[in-house]
Protein backbone atom coordinates (compact mmCIF):
# COMPACT_ATOMS: atom_id res chain seq x y z
CA UNK A 1 0.00 0.00 0.00
CA UNK A 2 1.69 3.29 -0.89
CA UNK A 3 -0.14 6.40 1.02
CA UNK A 4 -2.38 7.91 -0.53
CA UNK A 5 -3.60 10.79 1.56
CA UNK A 6 -1.97 13.95 2.79
CA UNK A 7 -1.37 15.13 6.16
CA UNK A 8 -4.45 17.97 6.25
CA UNK A 9 -6.34 15.39 4.53
CA UNK A 10 -5.63 12.68 7.52
CA UNK A 11 -5.97 14.92 10.87
CA UNK A 12 -9.13 15.71 9.14
CA UNK A 13 -10.44 12.02 8.56
CA UNK A 14 -8.56 11.75 12.05
CA UNK A 15 -10.87 14.23 14.07
CA UNK A 16 -14.35 13.28 12.45
CA UNK A 17 -14.00 10.02 11.86
CA UNK A 18 -13.07 9.66 15.62
CA UNK A 19 -16.13 11.64 16.62
CA UNK A 20 -18.49 9.53 14.40
CA UNK A 21 -17.34 6.72 15.75
CA UNK A 22 -17.61 7.76 19.57
CA UNK A 23 -20.80 8.82 18.39
CA UNK A 24 -21.72 5.56 17.03
CA UNK A 25 -20.55 3.99 20.24
CA UNK A 26 -22.18 6.24 22.40
CA UNK A 27 -25.87 5.17 20.38
CA UNK A 28 -24.84 1.74 19.74
CA UNK A 29 -25.51 2.38 16.05
CA UNK A 30 -23.54 1.13 12.79
CA UNK A 31 -22.00 4.97 12.77
CA UNK A 32 -19.50 3.92 15.04
CA UNK A 33 -18.33 1.04 12.21
CA UNK A 34 -18.72 3.68 9.83
CA UNK A 35 -16.28 6.02 11.87
CA UNK A 36 -13.89 3.45 12.38
CA UNK A 37 -12.79 2.57 8.66
CA UNK A 38 -12.59 6.45 8.51
CA UNK A 39 -10.43 7.18 10.86
CA UNK A 40 -8.56 3.72 10.21
CA UNK A 41 -7.73 4.98 6.72
CA UNK A 42 -6.14 7.66 8.92
CA UNK A 43 -4.11 5.63 10.56
CA UNK A 44 -2.40 4.12 7.71
CA UNK A 45 -2.59 6.79 4.97
CA UNK A 46 -4.48 5.00 2.45
CA UNK A 47 -7.58 4.86 1.25
CA UNK A 48 -8.86 2.44 -1.05
CA UNK A 49 -11.93 5.30 -2.71
CA UNK A 50 -8.65 7.24 -3.91
CA UNK A 51 -6.78 4.38 -4.90
CA UNK A 52 -9.56 3.39 -7.16
CA UNK A 53 -10.12 6.44 -8.17
CA UNK A 54 -6.76 7.05 -8.76
CA UNK A 55 -6.74 10.43 -6.43
CA UNK A 56 -3.28 11.22 -4.22
CA UNK A 57 -3.35 13.66 -1.65
CA UNK A 58 -0.14 13.32 -0.38
CA UNK A 59 2.89 14.19 -1.66
CA UNK A 60 5.10 12.92 -3.71
CA UNK A 61 8.87 11.45 -2.94
CA UNK A 62 10.84 14.82 -3.96
CA UNK A 63 8.39 16.98 -2.39
CA UNK A 64 5.84 17.78 -5.02
CA UNK A 65 2.20 17.23 -4.70
CA UNK A 66 0.84 14.65 -6.66
CA UNK A 67 -1.27 16.18 -9.79
CA UNK A 68 -3.71 13.45 -9.78
CA UNK A 69 -6.01 14.72 -6.84
CA UNK A 70 -6.47 18.06 -8.71
CA UNK A 71 -7.25 16.33 -12.50
CA UNK A 72 -10.51 14.87 -11.30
Amino acid sequence: MKANLGYIDRMLRAILGGAVMAVGIYFSTWWGVVGGIVFLTSVFSFCPLYYIGGMNSAKEHYGRKSHKFHEL
